[in-house]
This record gives C-alpha cells, structure tokens and sequence, in this order.
C-alpha cells in the first residue's frame, strides 16, 4: 500500500478473511483489524465515517480493546457504556 488505504480496500481484505472462515471473523482477526484500523484513524489516514463502517464489521465486541488504547481506560469506559459496548 503505497497511499492511504481506502475504506474499500479495507473492507474487501477483511470480508477475505471471513470468506476464508466460512462467513465469519474470527474473533483473534477481529480484535487485531480493530487496533489497525484504530491506529489509521488516530493517524488520520482514514475518515471518522470509514472507521465507523469497519468497526461495524468488525463487530462491536473488538472495539473495547482498541477504544482503550486509543482513549485510555476512563474515555472507553464512557464510550463503551453510551454505546452498550460488553468489555
């Protein structure tokens, strides 16, 4: 990846993964693409939006992890909660 990588690029590298696992994402592959696509978001080399829409992908159980990194424990833990996020 020479540019910034897009939300489509993304999103077609994780739906891959899922394919190969009949479907679903394994949750180790979840929780590892939601620090990445973290990190392209605390770098400002994805939107707000693209972060949003591969989170939801990713489902809402590997967000806790990568929410702490980002925020530290207090601000995900106010996240979490206001978004009914399970640690």
């Amino acid at each position: 990846m020479a540019n910034k990588p897009t939300y489509q690029e993304l999103e077609r590298r994780i739906r891959e993964i899922a394919d190969a696992n009949d479907g679903h994402l394994p949750s180790a592959d979840a929780f590892a693409w939601a620090g990445y696509v973290a990190a392209l978001l605390e770098w400002s080399l994805i939107t707000a939006k693209d972060h949003r829409l591969l989170q939801d992908l990713l489902g809402p159980e590997s967000a806790g992890p990568a929410l702490t990194i980002t925020l530290g424990v207090d601000g995900a833990r106010e996240i979490m909660e206001r978004e009914g996020i399970k640690a």
